[in-house]
């Protein structure tokens, strides 16, 4: 997987001189999401989802005729985030939506730990590299006279994959030039992005244990598995098994040369440290399995009835 050149290093690296909470500042703003639910809200100011508020979407007129379908067309004003701080001194969680071009959104969670710093850099430069690899696409599409707004999902997946190791390659020249030992040894950051194309279709690249879920015809699903040692779900996108068939993350970290233990509080940790098996950071671990490959998923959402 290639690198981008220097110049583009450069301009993506320049984002982080942005505060990430003027990043995310959008999603905190009042939006003008208009509903018919005459649900009164709790005054105790507790969440209530017992009467969930259904919101009316405008129609994507150009792409409904296309599909032959009724296709609504989601705004970042009808995005809503919540994050709690829990136990923790600090907040090391991270979102951002924001708009990549006009079919194109997206979304992504940074659950940081040891420290902010890789969740900062993610928040930051993730969109950047998703946005220089679509530049990339485009060009090529347009040389075959084709549109972006037909690509396919799995080349957006390539550019979820090409994403993710850009960010951790820059992660690590950034923390090798600019910060402590401390920080470098400590940092990371679970990272879920969707991109979220046409208002229906997602694609979906995640590392660590920061969950995505879909609500559908009244259930919710899970879309994505979590990458601890603790998960027995065998997945075979990173290491196949002797049959050909997947192993678990447990497995995978020890034929890279790992070893999984279980914490003072009963949680299996990687080399006696972290409790995840992919992640963006956590630099000392990449040598030991601990990958910022993400596991990638396509799929097309659909309107409850």
């Amino acid at each position: 997987i290639g690198e981008p050149p220097l110049m583009a290093c450069r301009f993506i690296l320049k984002a982080l001189s942005a505060r990430p909470q003027l990043l995310a500042a959008r999603l905190r703003s009042k939006s003008n999401v208009h509903s018919n639910s005459t649900e009164v809200p709790d005054p105790s100011g507790s969440p209530s989802f017992d009467t969930f508020p259904v919101v009316n979407f405008p129609v994507d007129k150009e792409e409904s005729t296309e599909q032959g379908l009724l296709i609504p067309r989601i705004d970042l004003s009808h995005v809503g985030c919540a994050s709690a701080l829990g136990r923790l001194e600090s907040n090391e969680d991270r979102l951002l939506a924001c708009e990549l071009s006009p079919f194109l959104r997206f979304f992504g969670i940074f659950d940081g730990h040891g420290g902010p710093q890789a969740a900062d850099f993610a928040l930051a430069v993730m969109p950047e590299c998703v946005r220089y690899r679509l530049a990339e696409l485009t060009n090529v599409y347009r040389k075959r006279g084709l549109s972006l707004r037909s690509i396919h999902p799995k080349y957006l997946e390539q550019v979820l994959e090409n994403a993710f190791l850009e960010v951790n390659n820059l992660m690590s020249r950034h923390f090798l030039y600019y910060t402590t030992a401390h920080i470098r040894q400590s940092t990371g950051t679970t990272a879920t992005v969707v991109l979220m194309r046409h208002s229906y279709q997602l694609v979906i690249g995640h590392v660590g244990d920061s969950r995505a879920l879909i609500c559908r015809k009244g259930r919710i699903e899970p879309l994505t598995v979590n990458h601890d040692p603790s998960t027995l779900v065998r997945l075979s996108d990173l290491i196949k098994g002797d049959e050909g068939d997947g192993i678990t993350e447990s497995d995978r970290i020890v034929a890279s040369g790992g070893h999984v233990t279980t914490s003072s509080l009963g949680v299996p940790v990687v080399n006696g440290r972290l409790g995840m098996t992919r992640s963006l950071g956590d630099l000392p671990l990449k040598a030991f399995g601990v990958s910022a490959h993400p596991q990638l998923l396509s799929l097309k959402a659909c309107q409850n009835p």
